[in-house]
């Protein structure tokens, strides 16, 4: 069995991780797995890119283009919105012995709808975001309008019927209506979402949760830790993070603050916070909690030292389709907070492993925090129970093998 993955990147933000980890995950289990993403990053590893400098140069400028349309008609648009009608063309030798195309995360000017809809390959195609049957948003806002028909796009601050958003959802439905798609959905959160989509409600969607490896993200001594990152021995630390963790409105960290800020009134104030995952650039936070801003994470090794650090994850998103930092959090052996209805609550198992407060609660989120430090507090040396859970549910090969039965009932049954 011979398996293609298709991603933009293969290291550029959570659906790349996720992509590279089933990668790795499939040749464990001795299947031949390759990537073929946009512009190769990592030397080492089986993936796919052009060497030709003008192609390269290419690839770079379809992400502008792609972007144009958008730019012009919603230049104050709430959150990320791409259109996939410009793409580039993946050289068919890639391809060309492949059993299954796997499709990942395929925006940024990588691979067009109607480039997609030419794969003459059975497709299974995950669905890391909301993009894959929307008009064109990769999180809708709380809008809905995908399950019937998009227009007056929330994401595109548009007040027209018949945007940007309606038109890019009537022609994914007419390139992609009539194609046979296996579906994947990382957690059940986005597979709700997807049955309630007028382009994949009659799918069948398997819901497959994201790998972490567990020989990396895994317990580390907290002194050590902390002593690795420069951060105070005997605070109690606050982690929060993700790519644009304090610009995206969606990771919540707003309601982190509220949360912090209720604790703080009621006398609780022996904690400091750890930012992962902000640009330089970002504005500078306004909270009053001493706060430590590492900025972005750039190796696995490191990142599972600072979970290891704190002594709660919180993970406060609006919308999620699933929440890979909390999964590594836990499988460092550190508790997470998170909200109800989204992808995260398929990870943490309330009041075992984590805290899931109710949807949007500050009040709860802050009682969740109060509970997160005090059991990691008492346990000093990571909490063996959230890492042993990572490792029995959520460990690479495990899901790898799932994988495996998906690809072998397309082709064998």
């Amino acid at each position: 069995m011979k398996i293609v993955h298709l991603n933009s990147s293969e290291c550029h933000g959570g659906a790349a991780r996720a992509a590279l980890r089933i990668h790795s995950g499939l040749i464990e289990c001795d299947i031949a797995s390759k990537i073929v993403v946009k512009n190769k990053v990592i030397p080492d590893e089986p993936i796919c890119s052009t060497n030709n400098p003008f192609v390269k140069f290419y690839n770079l400028a379809t992400n502008k283009i792609d972007n144009v349309p958008v730019c012009i008609s919603a230049r104050n648009r709430l959150g990320k919105f791409s259109i996939g009608w410009i793409g580039n063309s993946i050289n068919k030798s890639y391809i060309a012995d492949a059993d299954i195309i796997n499709v990942h995360w395929i925006t940024d000017g990588f691979l067009s709808i109607n480039q997609l809809a030419k794969i003459d390959k059975p497709i299974v195609w995950v669905l890391h975001d909301m993009w894959p049957f929307t008009g064109g948003c990769h999180y809708d806002n709380f809008c809905g309008k995908f399950s019937s028909t998009c227009g007056r796009c929330p994401v595109l601050n548009s007040n027209s019927k018949f945007d940007l958003s309606y038109w890019n959802q009537k022609r994914k439905i007419k390139i992609l209506g009539s194609l046979k798609i296996h579906v994947v959905a990382v957690s059940g959160w986005i597979a709700r979402k997807a049955r309630e989509s007028s382009l994949f409600g009659r799918h069948n969607i398997t819901v497959i949760p994201n790998c972490v490896d567990t020989t990396v993200f895994k317990p580390i001594d907290k002194k050590v830790s902390r002593k690795a990152w420069n951060l105070p021995e005997k605070k109690k630390l606050i982690l929060f993070g993700a790519v644009n963790a304090t610009v995206d409105k969606r990771k919540g960290y707003e309601h982190l603050k509220c949360a912090t800020d209720l604790l703080r009134e009621k006398g609780l104030n022996d904690f400091e916070l750890v930012i992962f995952g902000r640009s330089s650039t970002d504005e500078p936070l306004n909270v009053r909690t001493k706060i430590h801003d590492v900025g972005f994470v750039k190796d696995d090794v490191s990142l599972a030292c600072l979970y290891s650090a704190a002594d709660v994850m919180v993970v406060p998103s609006l919308q999620e389709a699933f929440g890979l930092t909390a999964l590594e959090a836990l499988s460092c052996g550190t508790p997470v907070v998170c909200f109800k209805d989204t992808g995260v609550e398929d990870i943490v198992e309330h009041r075992e492993t984590g805290y899931i407060a109710r949807a949007f609660d500050e009040e709860d989120l802050a009682i969740g925090i109060v509970w997160g430090l005090e059991k990691n507090y008492n346990q000093q040396g990571g909490w063996n129970k959230s890492s042993v859970r990572a490792k029995e549910k959520f460990e690479t090969k495990i899901i790898a093998k799932k994988y495996i039965e998906l690809y072998e009932s397309i082709l064998y049954d």
